[in-house]
């Protein structure tokens, strides 16, 4: 059978396909970035930045089941370039990325999902992935990476949209990524208008969180770093619920926070794309 790329493995993608300075995140993150930033890059099919991400010279391997690419040039200019080419509605997505650093070097499991059209028909994969990094002049970047995959696995509406699911996962990622990073209006651009959010007993509307509870949730996320898992999804036509758990520890304004979350959102598929209809928040403590 055809190796694809994608046993290689959706957050937004970078601007300008630059990374962000290293030098101001932690090196977990910044790994977990980079990790991040490859899938991103190549959902995108963007070759000339994901160049920006790999190391150079000997001892760079890109192995597929039995296959080996020397080198990130061999890798992209006799396999991933080629089946990016015959890929239509594309989705690709990386979850569970769970970095280890060790000074300069570093390493992460992770496992991806992906969906798309290709000429010998369509294509629906799951796996299992390890890359190895380096740090090089402050920044992370890829040495090697070893991968695994397999015809995804599912049932009933999940399986025959799981390029939906993907999508869905998608908008959830991409909601607490604006959070992170401030961008307020991009986390409202993913908002229905009659949004409803369930959080400790409360009830607001999109217009009360747009006024309040948003600033709060981007400072929070601003400066608390959280750990979230897999999204589950599931769809069923135009609907779509995402359930997910995440952990949180950190300090903001000199209280320390070690927290478990869980999250559903509920989302709606209009003209413009899949949009956060209802959410609800819960978290406990983690520390007795």
């Amino acid at each position: 059978m055809r190796r694809f790329f994608l046993s290689v493995a959706v957050s937004g993608l970078v601007a300008g396909g630059i990374m962000p300075a290293q030098g101001q995140m932690d090196d977990t993150a910044a790994v977990r970035r980079t990790i991040e930033a490859f899938a991103e890059f190549v959902q995108a099919k963007d070759l000339a930045s994901i160049d920006t991400l790999w190391a150079t010279g000997r001892g760079v391997y890109i192995i597929e089941g039995a296959g080996v690419n020397h080198g990130w040039p061999d890798y992209r200019d006799n396999h991933l370039g080629r089946e990016l080419e015959s890929f239509d509605n594309f989705a690709y997505r990386f979850y569970s990325i769970e970095p280890q650093v060790r000074g300069a070097v570093a390493w992460a499991a992770f496992q991806y999902e992906l969906s798309a059209d290709t000429p010998r028909g369509r294509l629906e994969l799951e796996g299992r992935a390890t890359a190895v990094l380096e740090k090089q002049n402050g920044r992370w970047i890829i040495a090697h990476l070893h991968t695994s995959g397999r015809r995804r696995r599912g049932s009933g509406a999940v399986q025959s949209v799981s390029g939906d699911s993907i999508e869905v996962a998608s908008t959830v990622e991409r909601f607490h990524k604006a959070l992170a990073e401030g961008d307020s209006l991009a986390a409202l651009a993913l908002l229905s208008e009659d949004l409803r959010i369930l959080e400790s007993g409360t009830l607001e509307t999109r217009a009360e969180y747009r006024s309040g509870h948003l600033r709060a949730d981007i400072r929070f996320a601003s400066a608390v770093p959280s750990e979230r898992g897999a999204i589950h999804v599931v769809v069923r036509g135009d609907v779509a619920w995402a359930t997910s758990t995440s952990v949180t520890q950190g300090e903001i304004r000199g209280r320390t926070i070690d927290s478990r979350g869980a999250e559903l959102m509920v989302l709606t598929r209009g003209p413009n794309g899949w949009k956060i209809q209802a959410v609800h928040w819960s978290s406990r403590s983690r520390v007795p």
